[in-house]
């Protein structure tokens, strides 16, 4: 073979393409980010509610750490009424405060309707046992728990609040109080 008919050994420039890396659709085995981001009044109100990496990152923590131990525990569904709020949404939503841990999607409101314990139980249960990764949990008017992890880098504070209207406002008190509300 002559060396006219050979072409040159050059090694390609070009880096090969990257696959663009694939959505998170699950937060945990029983929670999705759909789940998580969804707001009845984001969706009424025409609210683009979506999560960067970093919320992301912290509401799979949320749901691998606690969310996904309760489900498992009551062998029943939990369900998100709140998780991630982005500050469009947090804003429009009457009684969020501006620092909430529902907008770095460290927090989630939650119901279930397991026979198994009501929501004094599931509260007590959640600190018993992942207490560790719980920074907040507040009963709240005695229909949801918000249950809320660390910020990133924070220890959490492992404490009860529970939220009671009194005079048509919003009073929280330390400890679980189911009586006030």
């Amino acid at each position: 073979m002559s060396n006219q008919n050979k072409k040159p050994c050059t090694k390609s420039t070009k880096a090969p393409a990257k696959k663009p890396a694939k959505p998170i659709t699950q937060l945990s085995k029983n929670f999705s980010v759909s789940e998580f981001e969804f707001s009845r009044r984001a969706a009424r109100l025409g609210i683009k509610n979506k999560m960067n990496a970093a919320q992301i990152k912290s509401a799979t923590k949320l749901c691998k750490m606690v969310l996904q131990p309760l489900r498992d525990y009551l062998k029943s569904s939990v369900s998100v009424t709140s998780g991630f709020r982005g500050e469009v949404l947090n804003a429009a939503t009457p009684g969020s405060s501006n620092t909430s841990y529902h907008m770095i999607a460290c927090a989630g409101d939650i119901r279930h309707g397991s026979p198994k314990m009501n929501l004094e139980e599931t509260a007590q249960w959640l600190m018993d046992n992942h207490g560790e990764h719980i920074d907040t949990i507040i009963y709240e008017f005695g229909v949801w728990l918000h249950v809320q992890i660390a910020r990133p880098g924070a220890k959490p504070r492992s404490r009860f609040l529970t939220a009671y209207r009194k005079n048509g406002r919003t009073h929280y008190t330390h400890g679980l109080k189911p009586e006030l509300c």
